[in-house]
């Protein structure tokens, strides 16, 4: 399958195909071209679509797609979106991400961490017990409160295989 458009770039169909047939391929080779494209500092929109569904496969793309979102060359959404979605390897990246330059809470980083679960509470944990800002600690504190609510309405839930 052709991944690259003729100049090079990642081509905004095939980047979205790639991403959703990279769970039938290798979702680690599908992951590095993507990669190469965020490092390129013009990844296509259609980027972060691709990566979004690769999950943990799709670490090596955190730095990079840290530096697209500071670029603006990919929209904060989706970055979260995609940050989220990889977990636990992207958790060292997002919690310096939830306090804003303006000094308010970053909502979407907020919700990536609560997305992430039980993955994110020992980093959530050491921030905590290492932030003096109240609104941080507010923050922090709300975040990992709405994770084990998750966790014990998941565990309160009857499964499928209970059936």
């Amino acid at each position: 399958m052709a991944f690259h458009a003729e100049d090079g770039q990642v081509g905004n169909s095939s980047a979205y195909s790639w991403g959703k047939l990279a769970a039938v391929t290798d979702p680690k080779d599908a992951a590095s071209q993507l990669v190469a494209s965020l490092a390129k500092g013009e990844p296509s929109p259609r980027v972060g679509e691709a990566l979004l569904g690769m999950g943990p496969q799709a670490a090596a793309a955190v730095p990079a797609l840290v530096q697209a979102m500071d670029d603006e060359k990919i929209s904060e959404d989706m970055g979260y979106a995609v940050l989220a979605d990889i977990g636990k390897p992207s958790v060292d990246s997002l919690i310096p991400r939830m306090m804003a330059e303006d000094g308010e809470v970053d909502q979407y980083a907020v919700q990536a961490l609560v997305k992430v679960g039980q993955d994110a509470v020992p980093a959530l944990e050491r921030a905590l017990q290492n932030s003096q800002d109240p609104v941080l600690r507010r923050e922090l504190q709300r975040a990992l409160l709405k994770i084990r609510q998750e966790a014990e309405r998941a565990a309160a839930s009857p499964k499928a295989a209970d059936y």
